[in-house]
């Protein structure tokens, strides 16, 4: 069974919990790096498939 598929059940059993439970534990995280990186009025900002898009969202509520 190749890595591929391994990952798509994996991620697949559960995108609620990622989404409820993992994904909020990481707001800090995501803080940090939009401070570092400026992030904030008029910031044209991509997220590339990370997650369930909560670093975007926090992004769009500083104008980005």
């Amino acid at each position: 069974m190749g890595s591929q598929k391994i990952q798509g059940e994996l991620w697949g059993k559960s995108p609620n919990g990622w989404a409820e439970v993992q994904e909020p534990q990481h707001i800090p995280l995501w803080e940090a790096m939009l401070d570092a990186t400026s992030v904030g009025k008029n910031t044209t900002f991509l997220d590339v498939g990370c997650g369930a898009g909560g670093s975007s969202k926090l992004a769009v509520e500083r104008g980005a």
